[in-house]
């Protein structure tokens, strides 16, 4: 059963998370990441969008995995900084499951278009 942490950095030993996979939106704005983290006998990800380059598009990290959604819901870029950070809650699953699959990306508005690239937990 998955547990669901509303923000990431709130987990026990946040700051140890390694960033899995990663990729640049098609126009470069945007870095998206798959994050990492085991804490307490679970194995914890999320999304991670930073913003590269400030924009008028809006962005929404998503992260599906094992039949899970999360997002961080849909966020203006008007008012961006350079390095300013975006993430969806934290999936967690125990350490001993089996392998899960899954997707993580972001929506975006723009010439950004909605984007998702797919990873194995092994």
């Amino acid at each position: 059963m998955a547990v669901i942490v509303e923000n990431p950095n709130t987990i026990s030993g946040a700051a140890n998370a390694t960033t899995v996979q990663e990729y640049q939106t098609t126009m470069g704005y945007f870095r998206v990441e798959l994050r990492r983290l085991i804490s307490g006998g679970n194995v914890y990800m999320w999304t991670r969008v930073t913003v590269n380059y400030p924009s008028n598009y809006y962005i929404d990290p998503i992260l599906t995995m094992a039949g899970t959604t999360v997002r961080y819901g849909w966020s203006s870029g008007d008012n961006q900084k350079k390095g300013s950070v975006y993430c969806t809650k934290a999936i967690g699953y125990p350490t001993q499951a089996q392998p899960f699959s899954g997707k993580f990306g972001t929506g975006t508005t723009g010439g950004e278009g909605p984007e998702a690239v797919a990873f194995n937990n092994k």
